[in-house]
């Protein structure tokens, strides 16, 4: 059972979230818990003037086939931030491309304070990130574990 979860098996995107602005967290997806899994979603344009530009969890979590393009957080991760996840046991980044999105820190991905949190990012691109202090594509910040495949 998922706290969210958005699939889609057919030739276009379940989703698209665009264009959003979060006066705190999570630009366009803001997760507290539970589990998030995201199947063909595209998150671009969105804006968080905390952290995660697109997408805030602290959740366990399961992404295939995102795309999370331009986004900005003001704060720290552009694209996506993991941050305070105690109960995180990990999560998995699949066929994604994580491209130009712009943070303080960890412009693509940024965890904070992971505790033991795994980590695994298998066929997926991380580039054209932009930061102004650390971490340009991923700032991993006490993690327990990280798995790069094909990255």
């Amino acid at each position: 059972m998922y706290a969210v979860e958005i699939c889609h098996n057919g030739n276009s995107h379940a989703a698209v979230i665009k264009n959003c602005v979060a006066d705190s967290s999570g630009g366009g997806i803001y997760c507290n818990g539970g589990f998030l899994k995201l199947n063909d979603v595209v998150l671009e344009n969105n804006q968080a003037a905390n952290d995660g530009g697109a997408i805030f969890t602290s959740a366990s979590s399961e992404f295939n086939n995102i795309t999370v393009k331009d986004n900005q957080a003001l704060e720290d991760g552009g694209g996506i931030i993991f941050k305070n996840p105690w109960n995180i046991q990990k999560a998995t980044i699949s066929n994604s491309r994580i491209i130009g999105n712009i943070a303080h820190n960890g412009g693509g991905i940024y965890t904070y304070r992971s505790g033991e949190f795994y980590l695994n990012i298998h066929k997926t691109i991380i580039e054209k990130n932009i930061i102004d202090r650390s971490g340009r594509g991923m700032l991993l910040d006490d993690l327990e574990s990280v798995l790069l495949d094909s990255v």
